[in-house]
């Protein structure tokens, strides 16, 4: 079994899912970014990875992140790609490969994770799983020592392709429902919502653990 480690990149919750200001306010989004976090963080932990990192997000974010028995590290936050990569390489130095997972993804499960990891061929392949609806990379796996660099970002998944072309990695595509579908847009939202019926005020409800605020 190869030595994955998880990240999970946080913006502050009350500053996160702007697209979706039309339909929560502050507070609802970031009650929903959090409990999107919380979901992920099970599904993390449930997996056969034996590291969950969350990578920013603020002292609430670490708060949460602590609950669920993940290391937490601080993160400038200005630069998503920055941040993501100066984990990675402290994740490679330990003998890691990594896994790039995002937060907003409302219906992972640990099997989904694990499909990944088993994709890597013992974290021996790049693994790349598109966005289901924006050409964004939902997650990635990378092995360790390949030197790849992430690309999140506008159609980042084909850029990912590319440059796993130009270096001439062995890469897969795979996209397992709980990992291919993140929570950005109001269409978003609609489809979460016929998945799971009563998925919005469950999610936009706060739920607030001890020492935490609604930020």
């Amino acid at each position: 079994m190869p030595n994955i480690a998880v990240l999970i990149p946080m913006k502050t919750p009350s500053r996160a899912k702007s697209r979706l200001s039309g339909l929560f306010s502050v507070s609802q989004r970031g009650a929903l970014v959090k409990n999107m976090l919380r979901r992920v963080l099970l599904a993390a932990r449930g997996s056969s990875a034996q590291s969950v990192t969350v990578v920013g997000g603020g002292v609430n974010v670490r708060r949460i992140a602590s609950k669920y028995f993940a290391e937490w590290t601080a993160s400038l936050g200005n630069d998503l790609n920055a941040d993501l990569m100066d984990s990675i390489k402290a994740r490679e130095s330990e003998g890691f490969s990594t896994i790039y997972l995002p937060g907003d993804l409302p219906f992972v499960q640990p099997i989904d994770i694990d499909t990944v990891i088993d994709a890597s061929r013992q974290g021996t392949r790049l693994v790349l799983v598109p966005s289901s609806s924006d050409g964004g990379t939902s997650c990635m796996l990378i092995p360790s020592r390949y030197g790849f660099t992430t690309l999140l970002g506008h159609d980042s998944f084909n850029r990912h392709l590319k440059a796993a072309r130009d270096m001439e990695l062995e890469s897969t595509v795979i996209t397992p429902l709980g990992v291919s579908m993140d929570l950005d847009t109001e269409e978003d939202l609609i489809r979460c919502e016929e998945l799971e019926p009563g998925f919005r005020a469950r999610l936009a409800a706060p739920i607030i653990e001890m020492g935490e605020s609604d930020a």
